[in-house]
């Protein structure tokens, strides 16, 4: 298969597993982000942590206005793209670990066998590089399934959520406390 398919219609099979990997990750993320935007106010006290901010000398508004839909849009955006940039990273070092492991373990007649007596170099962004086409779509296709698995794992594993996803929702909490101040001392209440 890594031999024979042409690289437009890979492309279009890696952008498939992505794009249903992110869809999964965004509506996790929505499910999980909503009771914080939908908050009347922080419960925890993050006075402490916005001293020597320029919101540590405004006061919490009596009342906290709600997200507007951009502003929603925002929060979501955010906290999907900050999971989604560390799926993405995690996936290109697995794919850049399969491509070293490839070319370590490719001999010239694995090679042979393998592309079917084709070519022993490949192209990737225009240039011709000495990596074999089949190594190179193997790869990405590796990493493709990597970034699902991973994008999976992240929005049932407990550990991940305490690592990363909890402490990404703390600091919006904060940032979402220091908006309240502002735009209660913007408009004069």
């Amino acid at each position: 298969m890594a031999a024979t398919v042409s690289r437009p219609r890979l492309w279009l099979a890696l952008l498939f597993l992505v794009m249903i990997a992110a869809a999964f990750v965004v509506s996790v993320t929505a499910d999980r982000v909503k009771p914080t935007m939908e908050a009347g106010g922080p419960a925890d006290d993050y006075s402490a942590r916005l001293a020597g901010t320029p919101f540590e000398t405004m006061p919490d508004p009596a009342s906290v206005p709600a997200l507007r839909r951009a502003e929603r849009l925002n929060v979501l955006f955010v906290v999907a793209a900050s999971q989604l940039s560390q799926i993405l990273i995690i996936a290109a070092m697995t794919a850049l670990l399969f491509l070293i492991l490839g070319l370590i373990l490719l001999s010239p007649e694995l090679l042979a066998v393998w592309t079917h007596d084709g070519r022993s170099d490949g192209t990737l962004l225009g240039m011709t590089i000495p990596v074999p086409d089949s190594l190179i779509q193997i790869t990405f296709f590796l990493g493709a399934l990597t970034f699902m698995y991973i994008s999976a794992r992240t929005v049932s594993d407990a550990e991940y959520r305490t690592r990363f996803f909890d402490p990404l929702i703390d600091d919006l909490r904060l940032t979402l406390r220091a908006r309240n101040r502002y735009r209660a001392a913007v408009s004069g209440r």
